[in-house]
């Protein structure tokens, strides 16, 4: 069964390839498959963000779509950068590099001593699987509930019926207007904001992000053990156990 991944991050990427190639589901790249103008995320969460970009691409390319939207939120600076975290240095909504958000987050940082700088990565993911391939993705029967309610932020998704009877029903969306069903999941890992880089793997702000368990920076880590404990690799790992 093919994935299409909504996101060039190659980072992510190989998260995902890692992730869901134990599970013999081939990743692709949106851009691999259909070339269209990326989305305006004008949600106001994480998992609003995440919903509105699968979403979209399902529509787009026609096959099964996960997109996360994932950042950083730091307690000391009011939750920023938050869900502007890719975007933090930029200018009029545009993506910052990361050099420049690092810059930027630092420099907000000056005189708040390191045990203060308490910080979180959060990941919100959101698969959404056509009517005709959900079978492929999960062996769960699927009942719709016109009573219940969704326990998850929603964007404009019409979800005013979800799967009930089944495990984590709360994390599944059944919507009738896309004729789809979407999955989802919310991962955390905590950390301290440092004020110098250290480590060549990961990317965005994993070189100043010091997960002190390990006494190391994401950056540092190698990538089964970040699968293990990063927001991303904890949101995938709720996501395939609601799959399964």
């Amino acid at each position: 069964m093919k994935l299409v991944l909504a996101t060039g991050n190659k980072g992510k990427i190989r998260e995902f390839q890692v992730a869901f190639g134990h599970r013999g589901i081939e990743c692709i790249g949106i851009k691999d498959v259909c070339d269209v103008p990326e989305p305006e995320e004008t949600g106001t969460s994480f998992m609003e963000n995440a919903i509105l970009k699968a979403t979209y691409y399902m529509q787009a390319c026609g096959l099964p779509c996960i997109a996360d939207d994932s950042g950083l939120a730091v307690d000391a600076l009011n939750g920023e950068p938050g869900i502007y975290s890719a975007r933090y240095a930029g200018h009029d909504g545009e993506h910052g590099d990361d050099d420049a958000n690092n810059k930027k987050l630092v420099a907000n940082l000056q005189g708040i001593p390191f045990e203060s700088r308490t910080a979180h990565y959060v990941a919100a993911l959101a698969l959404a699987v056509p009517n005709q391939y959900v079978s492929e993705f999960t062996t769960n029967t699927l009942e719709e509930s016109k009573n219940a309610t969704a326990g998850v932020e929603q964007a404009s998704v019409d979800a005013e019926n979800i799967v009930r009877g089944v495990k984590h029903a709360d994390r599944i969306i059944v919507d009738k207007k896309l004729d789809a069903v979407i999955f989802t999941s919310q991962g955390t890992c905590d950390g301290l904001i440092q004020d110098e880089p250290v480590g060549d793997g990961g990317f965005g702000y994993d070189p100043y992000f010091y997960v002190p368990d390990f006494q190391k920076t994401m950056a540092q880590l190698d990538i089964d053990t970040k699968e293990s404990i990063s927001h991303r690799g904890r949101a995938i790992t709720l996501l395939l156990d609601t799959l399964s």
